[in-house]
């Protein structure tokens, strides 16, 4: 029986960007330029209060998000933005 391995999007260290890698146990294999090598987390920082969420693998670049309480402020000043177009 054969199992088939997980598509995953990673950073590589040779293509220096965000790829879709084939997941083997603690290792990925680009799909673009075949290099094998660990997984690699990237730091992860929110864009807006800049907390970091996950400090990702050492050494390696950092990407950005939202953290949830932020998104639920945002996601209450959409609403609120909302029901003021609605009065208008």
């Amino acid at each position: 029986m054969t199992t088939r391995n997980k598509i995953i999007d990673s950073y590589c260290p040779k293509c220096e960007s965000m790829t879709e890698h084939e997941r083997r146990g603690r290792f990925v294999t680009c799909q673009a330029c075949a290099f094998t090598h660990p997984v690699v987390r990237l730091r992860l920082v929110c864009s807006w209060c800049a907390t970091v969420m996950d400090d990702g693998t050492p050494g390696q670049p950092t990407t950005h998000g939202i953290c949830p309480a932020c998104s639920e402020k945002l996601e209450q000043q959409i609403e609120e933005d909302d029901d003021d177009d609605l009065d208008r």
